[in-house]
């Protein structure tokens, strides 16, 4: 009997507690003096304690003013804490907030700097948070910068799983604001991993083609593939630039010549067996035939730096005379420039800034004099300046 009164005690209590007696509501000529003094949080506060009946347009106007006052302050204060957060959502339900533009604007602001705040306190659940956040950001589709700015959070914080980020970005990346977007380095490097995984299996050109097209706005596919082709010789991996040469072969991206240099670039560093190695033997061979057809070529290679020379140097002794001859036959240019380059990195004739552009040429030197003889009047020079 005891427990059952003490039950019922609670009960009442909690009752009493949420339940707001008219003489405590705020009425529309409170609100309205509220609003004239600026006054946003007692308004906010009260915003619902009129009656739905009397939610007119005035008011929805005052609440809209009122929750963009208040968002502003809180972003001018980089205020992004929870208690923020949460009223920001919870501003979110009230009258025509959540289809004002400006105020959703404000608020990609507030949980942009929200989430960067979570992972620089190293927070187990901003990825979860970050997805919470996706899910109540409406007009995804209108205004797709908003949650492409927190899935920009994410690979910033080494989050690239493209079933994660596909949902924040998939909008943007389609959108004809996309080149700005696709201008940061985080998302680059996340456009290019997952083409990597689209063609980790065989692709025909069609399906390359589609999957292009189908993800990405043209600005944005010009962005990132203009990227990887001007900085195609600082790429590492054999791999990924074979993914690249892959990708612009098959929707045709640049003229002739231009994939003829990549093909050597791939060539001169660290190739790999298969079809992408012997494209550039056999692109290498046809530009052998013609100065003409490798003038461009010889030129951009003469502009690189360092020069690509991986070739050189390949702990296959075999291997590295082969292609060597293969360079030395077919871009004769290439090689009395590279090893006009090393003479006067090693003789002090020319400045350098970057230091060494002739990283292997100890083991080209070797190289040279197997094809060409001790004797060779470049051999001696390099092999004097070498010496020291």
């Amino acid at each position: 009997m005891l427990l059952k009164y003490t039950s019922l005690l609670l009960i009442c209590l909690v009752s009493a507690a949420y339940s707001r007696t008219p003489a405590l509501l705020y009425t529309k000529a409170d609100l309205d003096i509220l609003f004239e003094n600026r006054q946003h949080i007692e308004f906010l506060a009260h915003a619902k304690d009129l009656r739905p009946t009397e939610r007119d347009e005035r008011w929805k106007s005052q609440v809209l003013e009122m929750a963009q006052q208040f968002i502003d302050e809180v972003n001018r204060q980089k205020a992004y804490g929870e208690y923020n957060k949460n009223e920001i959502e919870r501003l979110m339900k009230l009258g025509n907030v959540a289809d004002s533009e400006v105020f959703a604007l404000a608020r990609k602001d507030f949980m942009t700097g929200f989430l960067e705040s979570c992972f620089s306190n190293s927070k187990a659940n901003c990825q979860q948070i970050a997805q919470e956040i996706l899910k109540q950001t409406p007009k995804q589709r209108e205004l797709p910068d908003i949650p492409a700015s927190f899935g920009s959070v994410l690979l910033e914080n080494k989050i690239t799983g493209q079933e994660v980020i596909s949902p924040f970005m998939k909008y943007a990346f389609i959108s004809e604001r996309a080149q700005f977007l696709c201008r940061k380095p985080d998302v680059k490097n996340y456009i290019f991993s997952w083409f990597k995984t689209f063609n980790a299996t065989p692709r025909t050109q069609k399906e390359i083609k589609l999957f292009s097209a189908d993800n990405f706005h043209p600005t944005c596919l010009n962005t990132v593939l203009n990227y990887f082709v001007k900085n195609f010789n600082q790429l590492h991996s054999p791999i990924d630039r074979e993914q690249v040469i892959h990708w612009l072969s098959a929707t045709e991206y640049l003229p002739k010549d231009e994939v003829q240099t990549l093909l050597a670039i791939y060539l001169l560093k660290n190739p790999v067996n298969g079809d992408i190695f012997n494209l550039a033997w056999k692109s290498i061979k046809e530009m052998g035939e013609n100065y003409t057809k490798r003038e461009k070529v010889i030129n951009k290679l003469q502009t690189l730096d360092p020069l690509p020379d991986e070739i050189f140097n390949l702990s296959d002794p075999l291997r590295e005379k082969t292609l060597f001859n293969l360079v030395a036959k077919n871009l004769p240019e290439y090689v009395k420039h590279y090893s006009q380059s090393c003479l006067d990195y090693y003789s002090g004739n020319r400045n350098f800034p970057n230091g060494n552009p002739t990283i292997h040429c100890k083991r080209f030197l070797t190289l040279f004099k197997q094809r060409y003889g001790k004797k060779h009047p470049k051999a001696k020079k390099l092999e004097n300046v070498l010496r020291f």
